[in-house]
Parts: C-alpha cells; sequence; structure tokens
C-alpha cells in the first residue's frame, strides 16, 4: 500500500472514531433510533474500508479479519438497542476497544511499499542508473520499474523527425515495462 492510501485509511478509522462519540452522545439522550441509525451507517463503512484495505493490499489480511469483528460487534450493539436493554457506557468502551485493534493493525500490519520508476531513454546510459535500481529492485519494501521511454531526432525547424524506442537493447535480467503501459497518475 502506498503512504497516500494508508492515511486515507486512518483518516476513515479516525472518522469512525468520531462516529462514536456521536453515538455516545446520541444514547445519553435517549435517542435510540438515531443511535442504531448511526450504527448501521458504521457498519455500512467499516464494510468499505476492509473492502478498500483487501484490495489494496490481499485476501484475508489480518486487518481485514479485525474490521470483520469490528463489524459483527456493531450487529450485536445494533441488536442490544433494539432489545431496549443497554449500558451507554459499555457499549462505547466496547467499541472503542475494537476500534482500536482494527487501527492499531493498519498502523503496525500494513506495510507502506515504496515505488521506484526509472525513466531511461539511452540504453547505452542505462549503466549509469543500473546500481540505483539494483538496490531498488531488492529493497523488499519497494517495487522497482523500468520504464525506457522513446525520444525523438528533430528537424533543423524543431519538427520531431525520427521516434526511437530503445527497449529491447537493455540487459536481458532487467524487467522492462513498456511506457505506455504504466500509469504515472495513480
Amino acid at each position: 500500500m502506498r503512504s497516500a492510501q494508508k492515511q486515507e485509511v486512518l483518516g476513515l478509522i479516525e472518522s469512525l472514531h468520531q462516529a462514536h462519540e456521536e453515538i455516545k452522545e446520541a444514547l445519553s439522550q435517549k435517542k435510540q433510533a438515531l443511535a442504531q441509525n448511526m450504527i448501521a451507517e458504521c457498519q455500512e463503512f467499516a464494510l468499505s474500508l476492509g473492502e478498500n484495505i483487501e484490495r489494496l493490499e490481499c485476501e484475508g489480511h489480518i486487518t481485514v479479519s479485525y474490521v470483520e469483528e469490528y463489524c459483527e460487534t456493531l450487529f450485536h450493539i445494533h441488536e442490544e438497542l433494539a432489545g431496549n436493554l443497554y449500558n451507554e457506557n459499555k457499549i462505547s468502551k466496547i467499541l472503542k476497544k475494537q476500534l482500536l485493534k482494527v487501527e492499531n493493525s493498519a498502523k503496525n500490519d500494513i506495510v507502506v511499499r515504496k515505488e521506484a520508476v526509472f525513466l531511461p531513454y539511452k540504453a547505452s546510459m542505462w549503466d549509469s542508473l543500473e546500481s540505483i535500481w539494483k538496490a531498488a529492485d531488492k529493497d523488499k519494501n519497494c517495487d522497482a520499474y523500468v520504464i525506457p521511454i522513446p525520444y525523438y531526432d528533430k528537424n533543423p525547424d524543431g519538427s520531431f523527425r525520427e521516434m526511437h524506442y530503445e527497449a529491447d537493447q537493455y540487459p536481458a535480467d532487467i524487467p522492462i515495462t513498456r511506457y505506455d503501459k504504466y500509469d504515472l497518475y495513480t
């Protein structure tokens, strides 16, 4: 997961913490229906959060299992509220405890991966980047891409003449990604 994505996940968890405060407030004002609706919204929000983490990390990631436990807790609290037998302080503590498990797992179990993109244009100059690429490629928390970019000769009037794309001239052990197959913007 990229750093910005992890920060987004942590921001979403913070939103759930804020929702818990509103649930606590609704319960203290005896607004059971409002609290139930907010719990249902938290559950939908958490399901979306879990799907997002699973998509970015992998199926069965430990954080997703904590999100699932959190959703189960929300369901049981929703049912408890429907039965009019609840203790607002107990509910607040349970929600906080479950969400802290999710938050701690997101902070500690989700690894931020770096992405290093090397954009050489001439294969003959690759030797100046190769040692840096090798170091990035060996780093288990880094995805290193070599993306040769095309270049053009120019006519005297400044217009483009011949395009050169030298991807086939790099050493065979260098995994090449085509410049038109990599999205620099996501």
